[in-house]
């Protein structure tokens, strides 16, 4: 008679092992590669591929030229912009590269930026033209 009940406490001790929650564990910190993950949040501003391509106008409203490259600095920074101005569909473009100090980024439709410098059209012909064959970029 002992022995159905014995059987049966250890059945239900089993049974409650098994669906009883574990004692908690301390956490371990992430591996590095888990922490690096972190870093790839989003982050407020625009993506390279909505910026190349656009247009850059003046504050009159005139488009005086396109992005078409950027320079980064070492350390990740955009150094530049560069424009094509000038020309018609790529025939007769010159590259101009045009510091981010003088480009100011305001929100433009369906989540492209809208590109704005002080330069005038003439301004940007007569800049330095910008190689974008150098052998050193």
């Amino acid at each position: 008679m002992h022995r159905p009940i014995m059987t049966a406490a250890l059945a239900l001790l089993v049974a409650l092992r098994l669906v009883a929650p574990s004692p908690l564990r301390a956490e371990s910190p992430p591996s590095p590669a888990a922490a690096a993950l972190s870093l790839a949040e989003p982050q407020p501003g625009w993506r390279a591929s909505r910026v190349i391509g656009s247009p850059v106008f003046n504050p009159a409203g005139e488009q005086i030229g396109a992005v078409v490259d950027m320079m980064l600095l070492e350390e990740g920074r955009v150094a530049s912009l560069i424009l094509g101005v000038g020309g018609f569909l790529g025939v007769g473009t010159k590259y101009v590269a045009v510091p981010m100090a003088e480009i100011r980024f305001l929100p433009g439709p369906h989540g492209t930026p809208r590109l704005e410098g002080a330069m005038t059209r003439e301004a940007l012909r007569e800049a330095p033209a910008f190689d974008l064959d150098a052998e050193s970029r």
